[in-house]
């Protein structure tokens, strides 16, 4: 078995990692794809983590406070919802039938829109 860390920093934490564990196709996430502390979420960190995250060969994605293992198409799935709540929080438009994570991130991402300079 191989473990390799990947540092991609992000809005939670500037000192976020992931692992990668082959050859068992795991990703250990933490809380990479959580808004800062202070509720902020990034476009630019949000691109970064999705493209490390999506970028992995894993099938296993596992995040820091979630109780199950996710797979790769429910980790798509998340970036996607992650993806438009940021467009609809840049141009100030509504998501149709929004759920818990859509509504987490468009306003962590409206709110790194107001702590912007």
């Amino acid at each position: 078995m191989t473990a390799r860390v990947c540092h991609v920093g992000g809005d939670h934490s500037a000192d976020s990692c992931v692992i990668s564990v082959e050859p068992d196709g795991v990703l250990f996430m933490g809380d990479c794809t959580s808004a800062s502390p202070e509720g902020v979420m990034t476009s630019e960190s949000a691109s970064r983590v999705r493209e490390v995250v999506l970028g992995s060969a894993a099938e296993h994605f596992i995040e820091g406070h979630h109780e199950s293992v996710s797979s790769r198409t429910d980790m798509e799935d998340l970036f996607e919802k992650m993806r438009l709540a940021e467009r609809a929080a840049h141009e100030g438009l509504e998501i149709e039938a929004p759920d818990e994570d859509s509504d987490y991130f468009i306003e962590a991402f409206r709110a790194g829109l107001t702590t912007t300079p």
